[in-house]
């Protein structure tokens, strides 16, 4: 088993470089620890058509909910495929480049990661807008990146910044604004 994954290992490296989408030793290690290995989702997704979550992460179509152990199947620079184990249902985390300012492996880093995120050291009503995927006022923002995903870093360079754009569907967006105190202060439609 261990041979086999290292095997997996060496060939999606050696297609990483060969396609020029892995450019640093880091993108390397992350290749790495994730190929064959049970993950958790770190952030709630939410699957295009049954088939694919985008960068934008649209908030339509099935739920994938924070803490959803999966395993990872294929890490490229367009993206990460991976198999959700409870259902046997597999998807692709799409990655584009140029609006996550990421590779493949350093965005699906993100979103999947050896443990389950620990939800208890946030308030209940928190942790119930989290279940919901939602974002509410009051919410900091490490509550807002489980419950929507993080924000698309074309339109939201930094996530410093006071105000952060998410997409609902192709047509329409959210915007959560911040206070001062870095809580939620208001979504707006």
């Amino acid at each position: 088993m261990m041979a086999r994954i290292s095997i997996m290992a060496i060939f999606l490296l050696t297609f990483l470089f060969q396609t020029g989408c892995a450019t640093s030793p880091e993108d390397q290690a992350k290749v790495e620890k994730m190929a064959g290995k049970d993950l958790y989702t770190q952030v709630n997704m939410h699957s295009f058509k049954g088939k694919a979550v985008f960068w934008l992460n649209y908030q339509i179509d099935r739920l994938i909910p924070v803490n959803t152990r999966v395993s990872v199947d294929d890490v490229s620079g367009a993206g990460v495929t991976f198999t959700i184990k409870e259902t046997g249902q597999t998807l692709k985390l799409k990655n584009k480049k140029k609006h996550s300012g990421l590779s493949g492996a350093a965005w699906a880093s993100k979103h999947f990661g050896p443990k389950p995120v620990n939800l208890g050291k946030f308030p209940k009503k928190v942790q119930e807008a989290i279940a919901l995927a939602k974002a509410e006022p009051g919410m900091s923002k490490e509550a807002v990146i489980i419950a929507l995903g993080y924000p698309p870093a074309h339109r939201t360079p930094s996530t410093d910044s006071p105000s952060w754009l998410y997409w609902r569907n192709k047509w329409n967006k959210i915007a959560v604004d911040f206070g001062s105190d870095g809580k939620v202060k208001q979504v707006r439609d």
